[in-house]
């Protein structure tokens, strides 16, 4: 009886081959093997919240791009590490973490099916509908500009006050303030997503999904990311049938109630960094108590599937907003934090009215129209201010040389550089303040009065223009600048309204087929659901480098403030000391006080 020996693998030394030989080029299909095999690979990432993260080969391949490794050089906090320097995390740890959390909702509602509680006519999600959610929650953040929400809700509003719209003189495309009006991070996410398609092509159709543009995959990414600010509004929505599996867009991007995972997220992630070790609410608890329900809402025929949490977990529901109102107070616009927000406004628009001292492709940019030009936005990160110091240097040596009586630069240019001086040097002061970790000083604070609750934000934004026109000429003290912040529980369209009044529970003894209303438990008594949950604040800077550094003028313009306040008590309401107080990771600032200045720090 004969038998056949495995034939033994012979290790070939390989020759190598002059560049351009046939053997040089690697088959196609060899590729698409290799690919294949890598497809069925996950890899575990450390995380520090989570413990591991499990990510798969589409979404490997997303982070392995230069789109999304920008993200390691954006702080998640921003300038918050000027108070707190152990935050120091980035957006990059976040996104993963949202990703991660988005799929542990999809594998709750799964062993729900599993186990035959899903209602009936409520599909469970799909592997692809499950891997379109988890790459949402990925690359929601792709859109964030230098600082985090310093570039979106403090430079944006003032480049766009600065910029001239060209629509009439120029293709439509091209103009700069347009692009600055419609600018948002949620859209700036799926711009550059649909960019880092384009630069990596291998990503359209190989892992699972169509993401190339107009297919149904990409859109669903898109639904998922921009909630209420899809083009044609949550209506338009064509991702998933929405009588089946309308609860998916509750996960990453809740614009119902404001409970998504990316809040969980940061509000698990962010206080750790800030050295606060203690959990305020327990993930786990919370995800094991939820499931998908019929939801019926005053005011709406038909019911639709939603999200819903078990009664026993609303105090950890609860305390999910309050941790979100505690943290913001404490943390996001404490106000030594705001006043260096202040001063990098000022640096970054100082810049753009000398000059463009961005780069890309050969041309240079100025810091406002990088929200135009994708190849400049996906190298603006928190390096910034490097790039700056760098053109700075290269102006001053201009400067310098138009200056000299033996300049060689013509005389059209070496009178523009001479205008431009006492602008180079304040953006050079504004370095130098910002180098030795200055900030604008905080002269005081008020609370709202309870008719300044009641205004709009526009109405809001008058009158305290009009407060500090008159304390501006009281004073006699040009820079003296006025900040209004807006502090909610986080609920997306109505900001005074408590979340847990758009959130559906269900009791244990409940059929899988009941329909669930929205509205918090008895249990959660009076204290909790009666509220306030708003107050806004308006809080007074000295928004100038010399200022600041007089103490002597600067105790005085302080005592002249609350002087001025407290004979003014109309418009003043109660005084508060200068301690932190909050706004979200998604402000809304686009109303300014002043040319480069804020506006309302809205918290979402």
């Amino acid at each position: 009886m004969s038998s056949t020996l495995p034939t033994p693998l012979v290790c070939r030394k390989r020759t190598r081959q002059p560049a351009g030989s046939p053997t040089d080029e690697v088959p196609l299909e060899r590729i698409s093997t290799a690919s294949m095999i890598e497809k069925n690979r996950t890899k575990n990432i450390a995380d520090r919240v989570h413990r591991v993260i499990k990510i798969e080969p589409l979404l490997q391949a997303v982070i392995d791009t230069a789109q999304f490794q920008r993200l390691r050089e954006l702080k998640q906090l921003g300038n918050a590490t000027h108070v707190w320097p152990t935050a120091t995390h980035s957006r990059f740890e976040h996104s993963l973490g949202v990703a991660h959390l988005a799929g542990r909702v999809c594998e709750t509602i799964l062993e729900q099916a599993q186990r035959g509680e899903l209602p009936d006519d409520i599909e469970p999600p799909s592997d692809r509908d499950v891997l379109c959610v988890r790459l949402a929650g990925l690359v929601h953040d792709l859109g964030h500009g230098p600082f985090s929400h310093v570039f979106d809700g403090h430079v944006v509003p003032g480049a766009r006050k600065q910029a001239v719209c060209t629509c009439f003189e120029k293709e439509p495309s091209t103009c700069v303030k347009c692009a600055l009006e419609r600018h948002s991070h949620e859209k700036m996410s799926i711009r550059m997503l649909a960019h880092m398609v384009e630069q990596n092509p291998h990503l359209r159709g190989n892992y699972g999904l169509q993401l190339g543009p107009g297919e149904p995959d990409f859109r669903f990414v898109e639904e998922l990311v921009l909630g209420d600010e899809l083009e044609g509004g949550v209506a338009s929505r064509r991702g998933v049938p929405l009588a089946s599996k309308g609860y998916l867009y509750e996960i990453v991007n809740n614009t119902e109630s404001g409970l998504d995972v990316d809040k969980l997220d940061y509000l698990l992630r962010d206080p750790q960094a800030c050295n606060d070790h203690k959990p305020s609410f327990y993930i786990d608890t919370l995800l094991e108590g939820l499931k998908v329900c019929w939801g019926k809402f005053p005011g709406v025929r038909a019911r639709r599937p939603v999200i819903a949490y078990a009664s026993k977990v609303a105090s950890e529901v609860h305390k999910v907003f309050r941790t979100r109102f505690d943290f913001h107070n404490e943390y996001y616009t404490h106000k030594t934090v705001q006043g260096r927000d202040l001063v990098l406004t000022d640096l970054l628009l100082a810049c753009d009215e000398v000059g463009e001292p961005l780069n890309a492709n050969g041309q240079s940019y100025r810091i406002g129209e990088a929200v135009r030009v994708l190849e400049v936005y996906e190298k603006l990160n928190d390096s910034v201010v490097t790039m700056v110091e760098q053109w700075l240097c290269v102006q001053e040596d201009q400067l310098a040389d138009a200056e000299r009586p033996d300049s060689k630069i013509d005389d059209t240019e070496r009178a523009r550089y001479l205008k431009l001086g006492p602008r180079i040097q304040r953006i050079r002061k504004l370095l130098r303040f910002w180098s030795a970790h200055g900030h604008y000083k905080c002269l005081h604070q008020r609370l709202c009065t309870d008719e300044e609750l009641k205004l709009s934000k526009g109405a809001l934004r008058e009158r305290l223009a009009e407060e500090q026109s008159r304390l501006r000429e009281q004073t006699r003290e040009p820079s003296l600048h006025v900040e209004p912040l807006h502090l909610h529980y986080g609920h997306p369209s109505d900001k005074g309204r408590y979340p847990l009044n758009d959130i559906c529970f269900f009791d244990k003894s409940d059929s899988k087929d009941n329909e669930v209303q929205p509205g918090p438990p008895a249990h959660l008594g009076r204290s909790r659901t009666n509220g306030p949950f708003e107050d806004k604040y308006v809080r007074f800077y000295a928004r100038d480098v010399d200022l600041c550094q007089d103490k002597v003028r600067l105790c005085r313009l302080q005592q002249m403030v609350k002087q001025q306040l407290d004979q003014g008590k109309a418009p003043c309401g109660h005084a508060s000391p200068c301690g932190g107080s909050g706004s979200d990771d998604r402000p809304d600032q686009t109303d300014e006080t002043q040319p480069g200045g804020t506006g309302i720090v809205d918290a979402e």
